[in-house]
């Protein structure tokens, strides 16, 4: 129970001055309980022998009856505004980490699993701590509140009462231990599930393509089948133990009424205080009976709080004090070498998700990402080395500002490792990556992705309206400002063919426009942002000749007087280019302009030959 507070301190956040009142007004409740039922014992023995003072004790018993009712009235009010505050606070704080936390672990935790803690954790842990307490508390200090009283009127009653504590704390013991092993193994199946409907749902339209839905949905399936067979051997851990304790209450309500008879026969106790004892014990003994399955509840939350405790403790990037501001965009890497988490060493999944919304994709999993069962597992410090494969190796060049660089070369050669950590998606292991002659790692984040606009071949909208989704780069734009952005994104006209104009609503993801429509609105929120440092992946490489020439001349408007890297498949789109940066399994290769690079005879000016012979292709009828 210890850990479990502290858990619920921790989570309670700057509220936790209100769940300690909380707590301390249901002990106080629970006291208050106690010693009415201890004045049970008098108020039966005035009450039979004809005393005068079973009055006045039945009337104390009334007036600490009427200070419990407002007691537990206050009491429920406060948990239920507690509750709200605790709840708020602590989604508001796990918002603030999501913004702050390093890339690399955001991206190495599934959708699902994320929404676990932020939706199903809080609402779980938060609803019920207060009230949970509050019963836990009531059924062990009430009775225990009794027990102390009842020494001083008779210690062979106290000694009755007490009899059944000792016997249920070896089994209450036992069923924590079973409990936690349950609520950790449902726990993580259940995580495993949420991330497996999440993923469904997002990629039906490709399930439904590949006949891959319902029953031969294999990873759905299986996973909520793992889902139901641990339920089912939880659920048979935990039969025993709760029937054990119930038949140990009742034992216990057996002795307790034995001894009491033995010593009424015996002439040593009063028919009347029997009664009052009786009256006690089965009062408590609901109570007691139905701790196994509190104890169940208590281990269900704190697996919760562990979550949300666990999400709040991963530590952002360190900012080297004091923090310096940029003041020029020219870009260089320093003998830079990378290697992903062992758990994500593949260079797979979008680019990072900047602080202005700037970019096409927010932090998600991307096709091929490797994760654990759980896909939680925590990263190392950046900076520091471990065992996963290098996806960059001694990297350095430096990109002067307001010139255009393209990064070439095959799937999984390092080019998009090289724009995330120009976003600070991570640390490097070894080198630096500087912005106009500063470390990244001496600017805070949000003044670095201030300077950074993203475009990226995958566009993620919000389902909210085209103005919305435009002016999220810049949230104190003015609507001409964002009208202007679209003209020059050369989005304005289709735009205004729609029947609500800016006002449409995308849909989820965007999942209402066109490719290229939706290429063309990032692009405008790139243009709003009007950042000094631009970085493409290939935008127009997925769209029809229309939408691709559409596109391009949005680019063309964003990219004048920025520093731009852009990641490049088709060659052609390059050819102007200021640098080509040749990349082949992490390491640069070749450098150069186009002509200096088709001079080289290397591995650049086989690419364009392979791609200029692609062209000429034809069909043959």
């Amino acid at each position: 129970m210890i850990n479990t507070y502290n858990n619920m301190i921790g989570v309670a956040g700057s509220q936790y001055r209100t769940v300690q009142k909380g707590i301390a007004l249901a002990i106080a409740t629970a006291i208050v309980q106690g010693i009415i039922f201890s004045l049970l014992f008098p108020f039966f023995r005035y009450l039979f022998a004809g005393d005068s003072r079973w009055q006045f004790t039945g009337w104390v018993m009334v007036t600490l009856i009427v200070i419990d009712g407002v007691m537990r009235w206050i009491g429920s009010t406060a948990d239920y505004d507690s509750q709200m505050d605790v709840g708020y606070e602590a989604r508001v704080r796990l918002g603030e980490k999501l913004r702050t936390m390093p890339l690399e672990y955001l991206t190495g935790r599934q959708a699902g699993d994320l929404n676990v803690v932020l939706s199903g954790n809080v609402d779980d842990v938060v609803m019920i701590m207060g009230g949970l307490y509050g019963i836990v508390l009531n059924t062990i200090i009430a009775p225990l509140t009794t027990i102390v009283i009842t020494l001083f009127i008779d210690w062979r009653l106290a000694l009755a009462l007490a009899v059944i504590f000792p016997m249920a704390i070896p089994l209450y013991q036992r069923i924590r231990a079973v409990s936690a092993r349950e609520n950790r193994v449902s726990g993580e199946a259940h995580a495993v599930v949420t991330a497996n409907l999440v993923e469904y749902a997002q990629g039906l339209e490709v399930l439904r393509s590949t006949r891959q839905v319902g029953e031969k949905s294999i990873r759905l399936q299986e996973s909520l089948a793992d889902l139901r067979y641990k339920q089912s051997v939880a659920n048979n851990w935990g039969v025993v133990p709760n029937i054990s304790m119930s038949s140990i209450v009742q034992i216990g309500i057996l002795l307790v009424t034995t001894l009491g008879a033995y010593l009424v026969i015996g002439g040593t106790l009063e028919v009347a205080v029997l009664f009052a004892l009786l009256a006690i014990a089965v009062r408590y003994a609901e109570p007691l009976s139905i701790f196994a399955s509190l104890a169940g509840m208590f281990d269900f939350m704190e697996a919760g709080l562990e979550r949300i405790n666990g999400l709040l403790a991963v530590e952002p990037l360190p900012v080297t004090q004091p923090p310096k501001e940029l003041e020029q965009f020219d870009i260089t890497f320093d003998n830079v070498d990378f290697a992903y988490a062992p758990e994500n060493e593949d260079e797979v999944g979008p680019p990072p998700f900047g602080t202005g919304c700037e970019a096409a994709n927010p932090p998600q999993i991307g096709e091929g990402t490797v994760l654990s069962s759980a896909g939680k597992q925590p990263l190392p410090p950046s900076g520091g080395g471990w065992e996963g494969v290098k996806v960059l190796h001694d990297i350095s060049f430096r990109l002067p500002a307001k010139t255009l660089t393209a990064l070439v070369g095959e799937s999984g050669g390092g080019k998009t490792t090289i724009t995330k950590l120009i976003t600070r998606y991570a640390d490097p292991q070894k080198g630096s990556v500087k912005i106009g002659g500063l470390d990244i790692r001496n600017v805070e984040p949000t003044e670095l992705m201030k300077h950074i606009s993203v475009v990226f071949q995958d566009v993620y909208l919000f389902d909210d309206t085209i103005r919305n989704n435009i002016r999220m780069a810049k949230p104190s734009a003015s609507d001409a400002e964002v009208e202007a952005a679209a003209q020059a994104a050369n989005c304005h006209e289709f735009i205004t063919r729609l029947p609500d104009g800016y006002d449409t609503t995308v849909g989820e993801i965007g999942g209402a426009l066109s490719g290229g429509e939706r290429q063309r609105i990032s692009i405008a929120r790139a243009i709003l942002k009007d950042a000094p440092i631009v970085l493409l992946d290939e935008p127009t490489s997925a769209l029809d000749t229309e939408s691709e020439v559409a596109v391009q001349r949005a680019i063309d408007r964003l990219v004048e007087d920025k520093t731009v890297v852009v990641i490049a498949h088709r060659l052609s789109t390059v050819v102007a280019a200021d640098t080509i940066l040749v990349l082949e399994d992490g390491r640069i290769t070749e450098r150069g302009t186009h002509a200096e690079l088709l001079a080289l005879d290397g591995r650049y000016a086989a690419m364009w030959a392979a791609q200029q012979q692609a062209r000429r292709w034809k069909v043959a009828v």
